[in-house]
């Protein structure tokens, strides 16, 4: 079932390239221009990818697990199938300079390796809203944590320029939909069994997330620059 989430998001990239081909809408409104440019949210911007993989170490019972998957590769489809209907573009700031900080040398590689498409909805928030509102609805406590984490992510999409606020709103709604169709029902059925391993599972893989982000600080302190910057035109 892991396979099968990773395999339901591969198809990000090249819809993410095709849709550089295709008319693009601008989304980005008052809001966006109140919200101040920094770099330094990027660290909070990329913990998506561990806060989402906790569930898979963190989630004990198979039904719940095989419908999170579900609420998962649904999400992706659904975004998916709306980026290449409705592309939205979003101007990306030009200033970076990676050799000088390295919140700059990690937003300049992540604006590499992801074009400014794919943004309507946010899958960001859409997947961490999700697995937010799935633990709340099974450990109160630790939901409440992860809605005030998943909201941090929606504000780095601003401040880091991936996303508009539309964006964001959109994604949160696609996520409350696979809760309420996949996930909350999942959850009521099996009340009467334990759904999550203990804290430390998850804990271990939240504490993955610092040791990558070393990595990455030791890879910049060393020089490493796996990309071209400023971008060609």
């Amino acid at each position: 079932m892991t396979l099968i989430a990773i395999c339901a998001f591969l198809p990000y990239f090249p819809i993410n390239h095709l849709a550089l081909s295709l008319p693009a809408r601008v989304l980005t409104g008052a809001i966006d221009r109140l919200i101040p440019f920094s770099p330094v949210w990027e660290l909070v911007y990329v913990s998506i990818y561990f806060y989402i993989f906790v569930l898979v170490f963190y989630i004990r019972d198979p039904h719940l697990f095989r419908r999170t998957v579900l609420s998962f590769v649904v999400i992706q489809a659904t975004c998916f199938v709306i980026f290449l209907a409705f592309p939205v573009g979003i101007e990306r700031p030009s200033g970076l300079n990676p050799g000088g900080s390295f919140f700059d040398w990690g937003l300049a590689l992540n604006y590499t390796l992801d074009q400014p498409r794919n943004l309507f909805p946010s899958l960001h928030l859409a997947n961490a809203f999700m697995a937010s509102l799935l633990l709340l609805r099974v450990e109160p406590r630790v939901g409440a944590l992860a809605i005030g984490w998943a909201v941090l992510i929606g504000y780095s999409t601003i401040a880091a320029r991936h996303h508009a606020f539309a964006d964001v709103v959109a994604g949160i709604v696609v996520a409350l939909l696979a809760d309420r169709l996949i996930v909350a029902p999942a959850i009521a059925s099996r009340r009467d069994r334990p759904l999550l391993h203990p804290a430390r599972y998850a804990l271990a893989v939240i504490a993955l997330y610092p040791v990558a982000v070393l990595l990455l600080y030791l890879l910049w302190r060393a020089g490493w620059q796996p990309f071209v910057w400023p971008p060609p035109t």
